[in-house]
């Protein structure tokens, strides 16, 4: 995989624009809602000391500004948590971001580390060929004990200086090299 890495844009200083467009909108709701309250607090007052024609042209008029009012606290309430996800949304595409970049960083590691395991491995399996060789010439070097005494496997016991060795302790050494050149013979 490429070293690309996705770095969504920040969020972006409020241009003077936006700031002028945010201004003028909360202007013309704040004069719609004033209106609206001189309209209900003009048509509360022809409710009590006006006429019933006059009264029934006051609630016409409300019935006509309701809407809009409504229209306009609707925008506000809506755009206060449409905003609020968007931040919300473009935090967790930023933590997401971050811990793409660091899974991918991870895995690399994960990667370089199995390969110098892998070449450790290696070396190590070359080192045992070696010891494996080295051991066996010593075997077939070494002098075999009388047929006499009592085998395991082909193996002299462990006594110290079977019958028929030319020195004590000869068969012990051979028999311990011989087991241990069969316990590493899996790792071959």
């Amino acid at each position: 995989m490429s070293d690309q890495t996705f770095t969504p844009s920040a969020s972006q200083p409020t241009s003077d624009l936006q700031r002028f467009r945010e201004y003028f909108t909360a202007a013309i709701a704040m004069v719609i809602v004033l209106g609206f309250i001189i309209i209900v607090v003009v048509t509360i007052g022809v409710a009590i000391n006006g006429t019933e024609d006059a009264f029934g042209r006051a609630k016409d008029l409300l019935l006509f500004v309701n809407p809009i009012v409504g229209i306009v606290i609707g925008y506000y309430f809506n755009k206060v948590t449409s905003d609020a996800r968007a931040e919300k949304a473009e935090s967790n595409v930023q933590a997401a971001a971050e811990n793409a970049q660091t899974a991918v960083k991870d895995r690399e590691a994960a990667k370089q580390e199995a390969e110098s395991a892998k070449t450790e491995i290696k070396d190590m399996r070359g080192a045992l060929e070696e010891v494996w060789g080295a051991a066996s010439e010593m075997l077939k070097d070494a002098p075999v004990g009388s047929g006499t005494s009592a085998t395991r496997g082909g193996l002299e016991p462990l006594s110290a200086g079977g019958p028929g060795s030319s020195a004590p302790g000869e068969n012990k050494t051979q028999w311990k090299l011989q087991e241990a050149l069969k316990r590493a013979e899996k790792w071959k």
